[in-house]
């Protein structure tokens, strides 16, 4: 094929400079090859001009460039196929190794011989490697994004699942704390029948036992005859058992008004030293019948502690009759008082009893729990003395605690706070009074008792002393009697029919007469909150069921004296 000279010039200002630029003619042969296509290719000008094109280089027999050729030289319509790789003009395989990124662009030429095509070559590896890495990153983000979509897609599925359960869970938790609400408000008013009832049952149980009690003193007394000595015997036990009972009823009574918060303490400085030989010589007697060794050590540094006086007795009481009840004849117990840091004292109780199982030293503070029921019966334990005892020492701030151990004894302690108050008063160690027949002046008494074999009771009781006595059934009917009998001390029972003590009392104060006569109250309510209830009403004193000969005759010696002085 001849060579065909083509000038360019013209075309190259319209491509622009620094780009591979061939030429073909309309049978597709090269006509035009610029330097830089040979420093590409390192093919010269020579070698390739007037070669077909599809022929002598591989991209140019795609089907796709035969098409576009054909189009541009038809209709002179300029194409872009970008990128294209043209494997003959470079020496490697791939971009990153080396090879070249061209991008081809067609144009259209005219000259005098006829239609030519331009094909320009512009080398876009260093775009295309830019373009590579931007497209890494975008697929990286892609795929970081399709990741971050999945997670918060999972997140949002879990978030569903999770309110689900959380709606599910609420629902469980307000059942179960209406349920909780309902046992609570069962139990709150369980707690209150169980109070009430037993406040009941002291008061009825106490009616009964003030008479068994009352007349018991006037039999041991002999005041109407004398007794042998096998009556007096079963007297003495009918006066045992029956201060054993009275003294489970208190404690039963105590435990509910701890539990109901309506126990109060009267606190005062104890002095420890002398409290402890006043509680141990109580039970002295007891100690030499079981023939027990008892040891005594308070630490000298010891002054005084802060407790009510009364419980602080009780609950030495039921630790050391625990301690003597368990410990067999020939036994030691000891009773230690010791400092317990700088604000708190430890009092030990140490017997060389029978000991408890490991199992059942914390049952053993509950309440009626024995730890061998059949053993403890025969020894009169009922299983509320601990009971009581730890709600004591609780209330007055302190702990309680027990370390034994089978057949080698029982140690219980406890503390309890320290006073820093170096004065306290001296604590008198009393004895019942014993009964008397005289000193008391003769004077008319009148007994309000609605409990017939009550009345009778107390009746006889006065009548030892030779005064005279009158018995009303309700207050109503003392108000009327008292206005034609006139008495100068008044016994008034405070739950009765008709007319409560409340009521006669309060009616009797307004009584230019009963404004200052003696008005004793008798009943078996023993809160501290009856007991000023009375006071309240007007009443002078308060004695508590069951009523003790020894008892009534000191308020009689205490009253009647000073009312005789007075003139009426």
């Amino acid at each position: 094929m001849a060579e065909r000279k083509v000038d360019l010039s013209s075309a190259l200002k319209a491509v622009g400079s620094g780009m591979g630029l061939l030429a073909l003619d309309e049978g597709q042969c090269i006509v035009h090859w610029n330097s830089l296509l040979e420093s590409w290719t390192g093919l010269s000008a020579e070698d390739v001009i007037g070669q077909d094109v599809s022929e002598r280089f591989e991209p140019f027999r795609e089907q796709i460039m035969q098409k576009a050729l054909k189009r541009t030289l038809q209709f002179g319509l300029p194409g872009c196929f970008s990128p294209f790789v043209h494997k003959p003009f470079l020496p490697c395989g791939s971009v990153e190794s080396g090879e070249r990124l061209c991008r081809l662009t067609l144009f259209r030429l005219e000259d005098e011989r006829g239609p030519l095509v331009l094909i320009r070559l512009e080398d876009v590896s260093g775009l295309y490697r830019v373009y590579k890495q931007m497209n890494d990153r975008y697929q990286r983000t892609v795929q970081d994004l399709n990741q971050r979509l999945n997670l918060e897609r999972q997140i949002a599925e879990e978030r569903v699942d999770l309110e689900k359960s959380i709606e599910e869970r609420t629902r469980e938790l307000r059942a179960s704390l209406r349920e909780l609400e309902l046992t609570n408000m069962r139990l709150e008013q369980a707690n209150q029948h169980k109070n009430r009832f037993l406040s009941s049952m002291s008061h009825e149980l106490r009616t009964p036992l003030n008479a068994i009690l009352g007349f018991n003193d006037l039999l041991q007394g002999q005041f109407f005859g004398e007794l042998n000595e096998k009556q007096l015997t079963y007297v003495k036990q009918i006066d045992s058992s029956s201060k054993h009972l009275l003294a489970l009823i208190s404690d039963l009574l105590d435990i509910a008004k701890i539990d109901a918060g309506t126990m109060d303490l009267t606190l005062e400085n104890v002095p420890v030293e002398e409290f402890i030989y006043a509680t141990q010589t109580m039970l002295n007697p007891q100690f030499k019948e079981r023939d027990l060794e008892v040891n005594t050590y308070v630490d000298p540094v010891i002054g005084t502690i802060q407790a009510d006086r009364r419980k602080w007795k009780q609950i030495m009481l039921n630790l050391l009759s625990n301690a003597i009840k368990y410990t067999p004849s020939k036994g030691r117990i000891d009773i230690h008082v010791l400092p317990e840091g700088d604000e708190f004292i430890r009092v030990e109780v140490r017997d060389t009893g029978v000991g408890i199982k490991k199992d059942d030293i914390e049952k053993v503070f509950s309440d009626f729990y024995q730890t061998e029921r059949i053993r403890d019966q025969q020894l009169g334990g009922t299983g509320i003395g601990l009971a009581l005892t730890k709600r004591m020492v609780e209330l007055h701030k302190g702990r309680i605690f027990a370390e034994s151990e089978p057949g080698r004894g029982s140690c219980f302690w406890f503390t309890l706070p320290v006073s820093h108050d170096a004065e306290c008063l001296p604590i008198a160690i009393t004895q019942d009074a014993e009964l008397r027949d005289g000193g008391v002046a003769k004077c008319r008494i009148l007994v309000v008792e609605d409990d017939p074999t009550n009345q009778e009771m107390v009746l006889d009781m006065l009548s030892i002393q030779g005064h005279e006595v009158r018995g009303a059934c309700n207050g109503r009917e003392a108000l009327q009697m008292a206005e034609e009998y006139r008495p100068d001390l008044i016994l008034m029972d405070i739950r009765m029919p008709v007319m409560d003590g409340f009521q006669a009392t309060r009616a009797f104060r307004k009584m230019e007469r009963y404004k200052d006569t003696p008005i004793i109250a008798l009943t078996a309510n023993t809160s501290s909150h009856s007991e000023a209830d009375c006071l309240e009403a007007g009443c002078s004193a308060y004695v508590s069921k069951p009523i003790r000969c020894a008892k009534l005759f000191e308020l009689l010696d205490e009253y009647l004296p000073a009312h005789k002085r007075n003139g009426s």
